[in-house]
């Protein structure tokens, strides 16, 4: 009689186990199924509000300080030095805002810039087999933007005309 009972605790507890999988299942399929149905047929099966992630609250637009140009020097950059170029005084360049005000730049502003050209083909910026390219550094500074062309090989380069276009944000 003990033998009968153990077998029947035994069955009785896999049925229990099953029932538990089995409705797992169907719960996980059905998951499935609100989920597909939400991504595939817009203004059908939704998310729980608690389960869409949020919007962004602290996004802002940034504001363009200031917009223009810099035409970078092209007078010849000794070994291990570099030029400067800035708003206020570009020996070899030239500066050209076209909106905003340097004045109102900031040292925790953005300063973007980018080639109005291929810089690959201007000699001292492109590709070489000798390792002989430029580098062109920027920062804002309180009412100026700066810009440093340096060289870090081992031999003078004179550089070829580059222009730059520019874009300060805060």
């Amino acid at each position: 009689m003990e033998i009968r009972s153990q077998n029947s605790e035994v069955r009785n507890r896999k049925a229990r186990n099953g029932d538990w999988l089995g409705a797992l299942g169907i719960v996980f399929l059905v998951g499935i199924f609100c989920f597909v149905a939400s991504s595939l047929i817009p203004g059908t099966w939704h998310l729980a509000p608690a389960l869409r992630a949020a919007p962004p609250t602290n996004v802002t637009d940034a504001i363009v300080v200031a917009a223009g140009t810099v035409a970078l020097p092209t007078s010849a950059i000794t070994s291990g030095s570099c030029t400067s170029c800035t708003s206020a005084s570009c020996s070899g360049g030239t500066f050209t805002i076209s909106s905003g005000a340097v004045a109102n730049v900031a040292s925790t502003d953005t300063v973007k810039y980018t080639p109005n050209a291929d810089p690959t083909s201007t000699a001292g910026y492109g590709a070489s087999s000798s390792g002989a390219v430029l580098s062109v550094y920027a920062w804002p500074s309180s009412g100026a933007i700066n810009f440093k062309v340096c060289n870090s090989t081992g031999s003078s380069i004179t550089p070829g005309s580059l222009t730059l276009n520019l874009e300060v944000t805060r």
